[in-house]
C-alpha cells in the first residue's frame, strides 16, 4: 500500500492489497444522501415551488422597488430576465413578486397607458390607507401611490350637520387644544406593598 506496516504479526499479501468501493455505488449513496438532507430543509422551512413565470406578465422587483414585464428565462435555471424601463437585468424567480392578474394584461410596458403603471418612486405596492376612509372605494393593486401623494392633503368640503357646529380656525393661525390632564398623584403600589416612585424626568 506504498507506507510500512507498524504491525510485527505476519500475514498474508492478500490481506495488504488496497480494495476500493465502485465508483457508482459512491455516486448513488452521495445522491441519497443529498436528497434526504434536502427533504429535510423544504419540510421545515416550508419551501415549495414557485410558479413559473410566462412571458409578458409584470413582475415587481424586490431589490430594485420598482415593476417590470418578464421579457424570458435564462438558460440557467431559475433565472428570469425582466424588462425594468429601459434596461433589461437578470434575477433570481426568488427575488420577482408577480403583481395581482389586474395588471396581467398580457401586453407590454409600452402599450400600457400611463395612467395604470406604477409610480417607481414609491416603496409599496398596495396602498391599504385609502380603504380607510371610504369602505366602498376599493384600492387599485396596480397603482403605486408616491410620497407627494400621501404628504399632500387637499380639503374636502363637509355639508353634514355635524360639521355646522365645528370651529373654523384662520390659516397660519394654529389650533388651541385643551391641556392634557395629569396623572393623578395616588401612590402606586406593588404586590408585595412598596411604594413605586418613577424617576422624576425634565419636562420642558
Amino acid at each position: 500500500m506504498g507506507r510500512q506496516i507498524r504491525n510485527t504479526l505476519p500475514t498474508l499479501p492478500k490481506n495488504l492489497q488496497p480494495a476500493w468501493p465502485a465508483d457508482d455505488i459512491v455516486h448513488l449513496r452521495d445522491g441519497e444522501r443529498k436528497e434526504k438532507a434536502k427533504n429535510y430543509y423544504d419540510a421545515k422551512h416550508g419551501a415549495t415551488p414557485l410558479p413559473v413565470l410566462q412571458r409578458g406578465q409584470r413582475v415587481f422587483v424586490a431589490d430594485r422597488k420598482e415593476p417590470g414585464v418578464v421579457v424570458g428565462a435564462d438558460d440557467m435555471p431559475r433565472s428570469v430576465l425582466v424588462q425594468v424601463g429601459n434596461r433589461t437585468i437578470r434575477r433570481n424567480r426568488h427575488d420577482l413578486r408577480l403583481l395581482p392578474a389586474e395588471c396581467n394584461s398580457g401586453r407590454a410596458v409600452a402599450d400600457l397607458p400611463s395612467s395604470t403603471l406604477p409610480d417607481t418612486s414609491s416603496l409599496a405596492i398596495l396602498d391599504h390607507r385609502s380603504s380607510i376612509g371610504d369602505p366602498a372605494v376599493a384600492p387599485n393593486p396596480c397603482v403605486v401611490p408616491s410620497r407627494a401623494m400621501e404628504s399632500s392633503s387637499v380639503p374636502v368640503p363637509c355639508d353634514s350637520p355635524s360639521c355646522s357646529n365645528s370651529v373654523h380656525v384662520p390659516s397660519g393661525v394654529s389650533p388651541s387644544y385643551p391641556p392634557t390632564p395629569l396623572p393623578s398623584s395616588t401612590p402606586v403600589h406593588t404586590r408585595s406593598g412598596r411604594q413605586i416612585r418613577p424617576p422624576e424626568r425634565l419636562d420642558l
